[in-house]
């Protein structure tokens, strides 16, 4: 059975994330495997650069949903799916027109692709994506339509992406395909793209974390050739019969215990034969008999351990000494008479205080401070005399003596200049911004090259400037939540692309100076004079 052969330790699901449509636009973080393709066209979009490309691939390839899942790069997307039944090319030229002009079309096919070509060359933006995707029609009808259609196409400031099956390629000439920029071939899936595939699916039907085994996504990949649309239907049944049937744990739990009934009671006689040798072990004496003598034994001394040499030293020799010198608490040596030293209240009440800590009597402090007391308001002095740097409070010579007045000019001139401040003022300014150290690793650039599309995104942001998981307008531009943004960020981080940097609560990532160098060098980013 599949179950048996294929375990997927499956989470709870909500649904069955695995159907055989094609993805739609703003799915792109389920495409699997054409993180290459992917960041090649995005980036042609976003410099402008015009391309006509053949996208070759079989039936179920992941033709169509690498197409509608491009379409996010762009503001402008303009797919064609259904063949025109007459005049095909004509038709075709109308409908670019009506999208991206208007209705109000010009009279000859010439003037509508004057139109086009002007339209195009007026836009400032990143390029318009067309793409013709007809899966029902042979190959030599749409050679016969593009052969029309690609002198006004050449012209065109656009991305311009023909996706063709395998049959379809065969009835083209080599002369109309030399036409094309690039041939883009898709290739199977590998173990890893498997993996991505299954994983970015599960994620989005599930909320506990899951990973899919190495042994599973091989067998897989093997049965299925590497092939999108196979491996999609097969994990399709595959989670079918899993959410149907009950889970294999309890049948392995089961049938472990049976196994281990078994060695249990395999053999009788050797099992009744051990419990007659315990009976006898337990049943003998104990052997322990108490030497006096060997109690007044002085126990042995051993070698100490060297002191510890450097900042410590001191403490350390502290210790040993204080172990071996301090004699240990007698309580027997206590005298009785100290009971008759301890303090009673006027209740009977007998009161234990650490020596230091006795209530101190009035003595000639306490009357000096009385006198200070009596002769100026201290809170008026606060309110008043601390509001001018100079002012100062009026004595009367004759109520305090002269230490009296040099005592409170020196406590008074510790105040701070500014005056009194409240403990939370005092806390307030105290406080620092926590900004921590730059982290990044060594980079990788085959990581680099093959990125997917929400990561690109992340480092055309990063080589512009920081961001934080928690920026709301790029993680809605990806169409992703905090958690996707971050597991993103942390790894383009581990594969030394961005570097990191704690401010307050916040981790803002940056692009690293490794990768800065290496986009420079390929000619991707622009060399910022110092």
């Amino acid at each position: 059975m599949d179950g048996e052969e294929f375990d997927l330790r499956l989470p709870a699901l909500r649904e069955n994330p695995f159907h055989s449509r094609p993805l739609e636009h703003g799915q792109g973080e389920l495409l699997a495997g054409r993180d290459e393709i992917t960041s090649r066209w995005a980036l042609f979009i976003r410099q402008n650069a015009s391309r006509m490309i053949l996208l070759v691939g079989e039936s179920g390839s992941g033709r169509t949903s690498l197409l509608q899942c491009m379409s996010s790069e762009t503001e402008k997307d303009l797919h064609f799916d259904m063949f025109p039944t007459s005049e095909p090319s004509t038709s075709i030229l109308e409908d670019l027109h009506v999208r991206l002009i208007g209705f109000d079309l010009p009279r000859t096919g010439s003037e509508v692709a004057s139109k086009l070509v002007e339209i195009t060359n007026s836009n400032t933006g990143p390029l318009p994506l067309i793409t013709f995707d007809f899966q029902h029609v042979t190959g030599e009808e749409i050679a016969a339509t593009m052969s029309r259609l690609n002198p006004v196409l050449r012209r065109l400031r656009a991305l311009v992406v023909v996706a063709l099956t395998q049959e379809q390629r065969l009835d083209w000439n080599a002369k109309l395909v030399n036409t094309f920029d690039h041939i883009e071939v898709l290739t199977p899936l590998n173990t890893s793209d498997v993996c991505s595939l299954a994983e970015s699916r599960i994620e989005q039907v599930s909320n506990a974390p899951w990973s899919m085994p190495n042994e599973v996504a091989e067998k897989l990949n093997e049965q299925c050739g590497g092939h999108p649309g196979r491996l999609v239907r097969r994990l399709r049944d595959l989670v079918d019969e899993a959410r149907s049937s009950p889970r294999r744990a309890v049948q392995t739990i089961t049938s472990s215990r049976d196994e281990i009934d078994e060695v249990l009671w395999e053999d009788d006689d050797l099992l009744e034969e051990g419990i007659e040798e315990d009976i006898e072990i337990e049943n003998k004496d104990p052997e322990f008999e108490l030497d006096m003598q060997e109690l007044d034994i002085p126990p042995p001394v051993f070698a100490q351990a060297p002191l510890p040499q450097g900042m410590f030293a001191g403490l350390a020799s502290r210790n040993r000494s204080n172990a071996t010198q301090q004699p240990r608490y007698d309580k027997t040596s206590v005298s009785r008479d100290a009971e008759a030293e301890v303090p009673v209240d006027e209740n009977g009440t007998f009161l234990w205080m650490k020596p230091g800590t006795e209530p101190v009597e009035e003595t000639e402090e306490i009357e000096e401070l009385g006198e200070i007391n009596s002769a100026v308001n201290i809170d008026e002095f606060v309110e008043t005399g601390l509001n001018s740097e100079y002012s100062q409070p009026v004595l009367e010579s004759n109520e305090i003596s002269d230490n009296t007045i040099l005592s409170m000019l020196t406590r008074l001139a510790n105040l701070p200049a500014s005056g009194i401040r409240s403990l939370s003022d005092a806390l307030s300014s105290l406080r620092r911004p926590v900004i921590g150290p730059m982290e990044s690793t060594a980079l990788d650039v085959n990581r680099l090259r093959n990125l997917s599309k929400a990561e690109s995104v992340l480092v055309e942001i990063a080589a512009e400037r920081e961001y934080s998981p928690s920026d709301e307008r790029l993680r809605d531009r990806l169409r992703i939540g905090r958690p996707r943004m971050s597991q993103l960020s942390n790894g383009l981080l581990r594969s030394g692309i961005l570097r990191v940097q704690q401010k307050e609560r916040s981790r803002y990532f940056s692009l690293s100076n490794d990768a800065r160098a290496q986009l420079i060098a390929w000619g991707m980013l622009e060399e910022v004079a110092a």
